[in-house]
């Protein structure tokens, strides 16, 4: 016995076994790039401690951009190019982001109120006395930016050179150690 339900209902539903998936409906693969692509891109937040980290976004992008071009080539075969982009947007906003803040800090390297000097603010004149411009700066708050080279001592240190970096390399340095 049929009722007015079982009428009501009959042109909403297909026989399941008649039914065949449309193209759309197909699965398709997610590449392992589009996987990367994303992955490298939220590890790009990386990027921002440390400018050797800024390989990370690069290579979020480069995995991006070869799993793009794989998608578009088989789409019928690959998916995943949400995911791509998703990840290569990720890639690009923490790569400037990481650039940003590196090129900030390097910018910024003295705290607030302090005055930068660089080594060679000192290294400025040919002789070993300090140039009038540093000594004309004598009780101002300055920041010194080069490394202070204590010559064998690790107590009572009176006199140091002033280095523009300490490197391991047995070459000569562009500039001589002057103490000060």
């Amino acid at each position: 016995m049929k009722t007015e339900f079982d009428d009501a209902l009959r042109g909403m539903y297909h026989e399941y076994d008649e039914v065949r998936p449309q193209e759309e409906d197909q699965y398709r693969a997610i590449g392992s790039l589009s996987v990367a692509s994303f992955v490298f891109g939220w590890l790009s937040l990386a990027a921002l401690f440390s400018g050797f980290l800024l390989i990370v976004p690069v290579l979020g992008l480069l995995f991006g951009i070869l799993s793009a071009r794989k998608i578009i080539a088989m789409p019928t075969v690959m998916g995943g190019l949400r995911l791509t982009v998703a990840g290569m947007i990720l890639s690009f906003v923490f790569g400037c982001m990481g650039i940003w803040w590196q090129h900030y800090c390097y910018i910024n390297y003295a705290p607030p109120g302090y005055l930068e000097l660089t080594f060679y603010d000192f290294a400025a004149g040919n002789s070993d006395a300090v140039p009038n411009e540093i000594v004309q700066l004598d009780g101002q708050k300055v920041f010194v930016r080069g490394t202070m080279y204590p010559q064998k001592l690790e107590k009572g240190i009176e006199k140091f050179a002033l280095v523009e970096k300490i490197t391991s390399s047995s070459l000569p340095a562009r500039r001589p150690i002057r103490p000060t």
